[in-house]
């Protein structure tokens, strides 16, 4: 870039970073205002202002990154979406951790879209379905992971002044990533402690129910002997206390006993 010989003359090839008057225009020449003869100091000054230049544009070569050709290198502004989309999926899967059943019916949901992608009928949840509204409709999150996933909330009933009526996934609407986003963020939460204890508590519950339907001959007659022990339910107000015992949420099961009864009364009782 520079070739400088200090003697009678300085002849420069410059650089874009050294001013123009500094261009030779001929010979050994550098110009009319810059016309050097001898050993004079601004021949000195003008080769060390082009090799300083020259230094400038070499470090900044070096420092210069190299633009990646990586076609697929995933633009900063994607990248912030799809942070954004998970952490609104990860706040609701929090939330129907709470309610199991409806978080297990979201990952049913999603493996049958995945597994039968042609099939309708896992891509439109009517409002009024009795499977939706014990399932998916038992959170608030529910419907809104729903809409996460790409399902759209369409339809009015005049009637019942209801809206919405369905929830639908149109193919167009079919983003492959959420489902498999959406799926990985609830199997995640079934792993978490609100989710194991809502579930236990869940399950007990239904043994309750199941229990109490499908009653035997034996339990029956275990059921009347406890009763032949208990003493008479007491009708006054007075000198009474009133036992309660809850079964879950939804059982719920209360008697009187006289003050002066013992613990064995509400162990026949329970009998």
């Amino acid at each position: 870039e520079v070739e400088a010989s200090v003697s009678n003359s300085v002849t420069v090839k410059t650089s874009p970073f050294v001013p123009k008057q500094m261009k030779t225009s001929g010979g050994s020449n550098l110009g009319k205002n810059n016309q050097v003869n001898g050993n004079s100091g601004a021949s000195a000054r003008t080769t060390k202002a082009a090799l300083a230049a020259i230094n400038r544009q070499d470090a900044t070569k070096t420092k210069r990154i190299p633009r990646s050709n990586n076609s697929s290198k995933v633009p900063d502004n994607e990248k912030s979406s799809s942070s954004s989309l998970e952490k609104k999926m990860e706040s609701r899967a929090s939330r129907l951790a709470e309610t199991p059943k409806a978080l297990d019916a979201l990952v049913f949901l999603i493996k049958a879209i995945e597994n039968n992608p042609a099939d309708e009928k896992f891509r439109v949840l009517k409002v009024q379905n009795r499977t939706f509204k014990s399932t998916i409709a038992l959170s608030p999150a529910g419907p809104e992971f729903l809409k996460l996933l790409g399902f759209r909330a369409q339809g009015y009933d005049p009637t019942t002044r209801l809206r919405p009526v369905e929830y639908r996934l149109s193919r167009r609407d079919t983003d492959l990533a959420k489902l498999w986003m959406g799926k990985a963020v609830l199997e995640k939460a079934k792993e978490g402690n609100t989710y194991r204890l809502a579930k236990a508590k869940t399950d007990f519950q239904s043994a309750l129910r199941k229990s109490l339907k499908t009653a035997n001959e034996e339990e029956l007659r275990r059921r009347k002997e406890y009763a032949k022990l208990l003493a008479k339910e007491p009708s006054g107000n007075s000198s009474i206390s009133v036992i309660r015992i809850f079964l879950g949420e939804n059982l719920e099961h209360s008697r009187r006993f006289f003050c002066d009864d013992t613990l064995e009364s509400v162990v026949q009782w329970l009998g």
